[in-house]
Order: C-alpha cells, then structure tokens, then sequence
C-alpha cells in the first residue's frame, strides 16, 4: 500500500538543529513505492553556486536522494524562498520539478498542488519573489562570495518571511481553493506558504494546506480515499 505524502514550508538552515533532526525523522517514515511532494521553502534560502552547495542542506538533500534510490518519486516545487534550488535539483538529483504548479491524477482524484506564494500580493512577499525568482538578480548575486552571500540572503529573506495568523490571506487561499474546486473540478486543492494548517471540505472537494515546519510540524497524506492532515 503506498502514500502520497506532502509536505512544505520547512526552512531549513535558520539555525534550528532540532527541526532538520526532526525532518529528517520525518522522512524516515516514507517508505519504497511511496510518493513525496515538497510544496517549496523546504530551505530558508537556497542560491545555486556552480561549484558549492551550502553545508546545511547536505544531510536533508542526501537523505532525498535516497528516498529516490529506494523508488519513492519526488516532486518539488520552488517557493519563494528556494526557487534557486530548482535547476540544482532537476540536474543532480532528477527530482520531478514543477515551476508554479502540479495537475495530477493522484487515487482517481484531479489535484492542484501548489507552493501558492503568487496568491500573496504583499509587499514583503513581493519583495521576496523579487529576490529569488528574478534570475538577473540571481546572476549578479552568485558573483558575491558564498560565505558572504549566502548569511546575507538568509538575513533579508528571514526578515521578509509572512508572518503567520494573517486573515486576510488565510481567507484568500480559502477562495483560491473553492474557485479551483468549484469551477475548474479539482477533487482536492494543496497548497502551502501561509503557515496554517489545514483540511476543509468544499462542496464535493477538499482544501489541504500543509502548514509548515516552524511552528506546526505537519504534513498532508492522501492514501486511497483518505485524505489527513497530520503533526509529527
């Protein structure tokens, strides 16, 4: 029997030893045949140099590559604080990538997943998709020294992060996820970056949005007709 699991919103590399040890327990539980699909932000930031990897991705990215060698599937999308992590990825690891969104039949169901950031219209997430999604910025950026320019990025981009609890936002990605259910006949809509936590029921659909690592500690699984949302 296998499981679909995902999960988003980690942000790895902010200093917190506990929380990759907790991760990468985490990981520990996919077992072979399973998939797993990481919504973004699995790292706080993630800036590809051609020759350097930054050391506090090395344990979370050798353990996916061994999930993959075991014969679980990854899929991975770019949030707006790893986006420069996707090239890296689809090259070395041969991760399945997506840029802004999966469309999948996963258990007979049609799901949208998505890191969903560009639902976010603030200054400070704006401001954030500037900085790792334009890839002028990111050229000229990898000119800095990775023991410069890496600490630098973290610094800015922890400061930009949304805040959790926001209403206004909460009520937007609800919307988002009843227009996609209702008009477009998604059977289950996933999404992440807003921090919360959650499972609806939206008319003959479902909205998961699988919160995050900082604070929440959970992750979605859709198994069958199942569909959870879980804390570890």
């Amino acid at each position: 029997m296998s499981r679909n699991y995902f999960v988003s919103d980690i942000h790895l590399g902010i200093n917190n030893q506990k929380k990759e040890e907790k991760f990468l327990s985490f990981l520990s539980i996919i077992k072979e045949k399973d998939t797993l699909f990481i919504l973004g932000d699995l790292f706080e930031y993630f800036l590809e140099y051609y020759t350097v990897i930054p050391k506090n991705c090395l344990k979370v990215l050798i353990k996916l590559k061994e999930l993959q060698e075991k014969g679980v599937k990854v899929y991975y999308l770019g949030g707006n604080h790893d986006y420069g992590i996707l090239k890296f990825l689809k090259r070395e690891f041969n991760f399945i990538i997506g840029d802004k969104y999966f469309d999948l039949i996963i258990e007979n169901k049609r799901v949208y997943i998505s890191h969903g950031d560009f639902i976010d219209n603030s200054f400070l997430t704006k401001l954030s998709r500037l900085m790792t999604k334009n890839p002028i910025n990111q050229f000229f950026y990898s000119f800095l020294h990775p023991d410069i320019g890496l600490p630098l990025a973290q610094f800015f981009i922890h400061f930009s992060r949304k805040k959790e609890g926001n209403l206004n936002l909460k009520e937007e990605f609800y919307n988002f996820a009843k227009e996609k259910i209702t008009k477009e006949k998604y059977d289950i809509v996933v999404l992440g970056h807003l921090h919360i936590p959650t499972l609806i029921k939206i008319e003959k659909g479902y909205y998961l949005n699988t919160g995050d690592w900082v604070n929440n500690y959970t992750y979605g699984v859709i198994e069958k007709d199942l569909i959870e949302l879980k804390k570890y």
